[in-house]
C-alpha cells in the first residue's frame, strides 16, 4: 500500500507552481501594474504568460481571493479588489483554528487590552461628533437588544470597534475586527451574555462618559476596568474548545 504521507515529485511541482504563480500575481497586484477595479487577463492568457495550465490558474486565483485581492464576476472575469479588516479576519481565523490548542481566552483579553485601552484614550482626545454618534449609537442598540443575545452581543462588539475607529489609527480597527469574530463565537450560545448585559451596559457607558468629556486617563480607566469584568463574564474556551486557565485565579 502506497504510503500517503509521501509526497511525490510531481506533486511537490505542482504546489510550487500553484504558490509561485499566486505570489507572482500578488506581486504585481501590490505593485500596481493591475491597479483595484481592473480585469484581470483571462485564465488561457495567464497560462501561456506564465507557461502553466489552466487549472493552476484557477487554483492560483483562488487563493487569492481567499486572500481578499480579487474577486471573480461570472460571466465577465476576474477584478482586482483592495483587501480589507474583514479579509484580514478571515485569514487570522483560519490560523486561530489550525493553532487553536495553544490559544487561550487570558491571551485573547491581553490583546484586547493592548488595543482597546489605548484606543479609548486616544477616543477621548480625537473623536469627532461623527465618531461619539456611533459610539452612542451602537451603546443604545445595547439598551434596546438587552433581551437578544445575538443582537446584544454584536451591538457590544459594534461598540468597541467604534471606539477603536475614533482612536483615528487605522492599525486598532484593523487588528481589533478579527477578534471580533472570536467575540461572538465565545458569547452567543452561552448564557453568559443575558446574566451580564446589565453589568455591560453600565461600563460601556462609563467609557463613551469619559470619551465624551475628553477624559483619555479616565477613558482608558473605565475600558480597562470593563475588560477585566468581560474576563470574568467570558466562558472559558475559545473556537468551541474548553480552555484551562493559567496558574492559579
Amino acid at each position: 500500500m502506497r504510503d500517503r504521507s509521501v509526497v511525490s515529485p510531481r506533486q511537490l511541482s505542482r504546489v510550487t507552481l500553484l504558490e509561485s504563480l499566486a505570489s507572482s500575481l500578488e506581486d504585481r497586484i501590490v505593485a500596481g501594474e493591475f491597479p483595484v477595479g481592473t480585469r484581470l487577463p483571462s485564465e488561457e492568457a495567464l497560462a501561456g504568460d506564465f507557461g502553466v495550465s489552466r487549472p493552476i490558474v484557477r487554483e492560483a486565483l483562488s487563493k487569492l481571493r481567499e486572500r481578499g485581492y480579487v474577486h471573480t464576476v461570472n460571466g465577465s472575469g476576474t477584478y482586482v479588489r483592495a483587501p480589507d479588516a474583514g479579509d484580514l479576519a478571515e485569514t487570522i481565523m483560519r490560523h486561530l483554528h489550525l493553532a487553536s490548542a495553544q490559544v487561550t481566552v487570558d491571551q485573547l483579553y491581553e490583546t484586547r487590552s493592548m488595543i482597546e485601552v489605548t484606543a479609548a484614550r486616544l477616543a477621548a482626545v480625537r473623536a469627532d461628533a461623527a465618531d461619539r454618534e456611533a459610539m452612542a449609537g451602537r451603546l443604545r442598540d445595547m439598551q434596546r437588544d438587552r433581551g437578544d443575545q445575538a443582537a446584544y452581543t454584536a451591538a457590544d462588539v459594534g461598540f468597541h470597534l467604534a471606539v477603536a475607529r475614533a482612536a483615528k489609527n487605522p492599525f486598532f480597527p484593523t487588528l481589533l475586527e478579527p477578534l471580533a469574530s472570536v467575540l461572538i463565537h465565545g458569547v452567543v450560545g452561552g448564557g453568559e451574555a443575558r446574566e451580564a448585559a446589565e453589568v455591560g451596559i453600565l461600563a460601556h457607558t462609563a467609557v463613551l462618559a469619559r470619551i465624551e468629556q475628553g477624559d483619555p486617563e479616565g477613558a482608558g480607566r473605565a475600558m480597562e476596568r470593563h475588560l477585566r469584568e468581560s474576563r470574568r463574564a467570558f466562558p472559558d474556551r475559545l473556537l468551541g474548545r474548553a480552555r484551562p486557565l493559567p496558574g492559579p485565579s
